[in-house]
């Protein structure tokens, strides 16, 4: 009898074992998905980040159309030379061709305009990047846990 009572003595205490173990588990189980959540956050955040880095190559676009724009101005200022040189008919021939160009850059500026919105966006992303790297160290944080 007291075997028996021994036995299940133990079996009890395995039992309350396995039930902590159990608990444990769920704890586990818990902070797993809670991970999964914030890897989803970050993922969502790199997607971000590859649209913040495809602005950014429409930036440099931008910045080269702002050094063809000053070429413009100053394709501009000798457009108003042609006007005042009508003797040296030649020159006013050529600078034509260059005004051609001028109306060209023109419609080119009409894109750097509507790039410099972008580039609003681009700005937006950059604090929504600082996001990702915050979620970044809390993940690591995860990973530890």
């Amino acid at each position: 009898m007291l075997r028996y009572f021994h036995f299940h003595k133990k079996t009890a205490q395995e039992h309350a074992q396995v039930l902590s173990l159990s608990q444990e588990h769920a704890q586990v189980l818990s902070l797993s998905q809670e991970t999964a959540q914030e890897h989803a956050q970050v993922l969502s955040l790199s997607q971000e980040h590859a649209q913040v880095l495809s602005l950014s190559q429409e930036h440099a676009q931008v910045l080269s159309l702002s050094q063809e724009h000053a070429q413009v101005l100053s394709l501009s200022q000798e457009h108003a030379q042609v006007l005042s040189l009508s003797q040296e008919h030649a020159q006013v021939l050529s600078l034509s061709q260059e005004h051609a160009q001028v109306l060209s850059l023109s419609q080119e500026h009409a894109q750097v305009l509507s790039l410099s919105q972008e580039h609003a966006q681009v700005l937006s992303l950059s604090q929504e990047h600082a996001q990702v790297l915050s979620l970044s160290q809390e993940h690591a944080q995860v990973l530890s846990l």
